[in-house]
């Protein structure tokens, strides 16, 4: 799974002032998702804050947890791993206040 944090602007908003996650599969966006909590969990389960039902997406893929120092998005062993803006992640902070 890919996320791009590119579509946020130097303080973690987008441009129209909302924080949010772009999800892509092979260069394809298939979510979007607003940052409006403090742990937002991603996955193909369906119990997951964000499903992705693609069989390369892990049951319990990823979760993206906003703090007040910060948000990160952490891999949950996932099978096929986490990218964040091109890297391979098992931990990535995403946008620091």
């Amino acid at each position: 799974m890919k996320i791009s944090t590119s579509y946020l602007s130097s303080n973690g908003f987008h441009k129209d002032g909302i924080a949010k996650l772009v999800f892509l599969l092979e260069g394809n966006v298939v979510k979007e998702t607003v940052l409006d909590k403090g742990r937002i969990s991603i996955g193909r389960g369906a119990s997951n804050d964000v499903h992705i039902d693609n069989l390369s997406i892990s049951g319990e893929h990823a979760v993206v947890v906003i703090t007040t120092n910060g948000s990160y998005v952490e891999d949950l062993n996932s099978t096929n791993g986490t990218i964040v803006n091109k890297v391979k992640i098992k931990k990535a902070y995403i946008c620091g206040w």
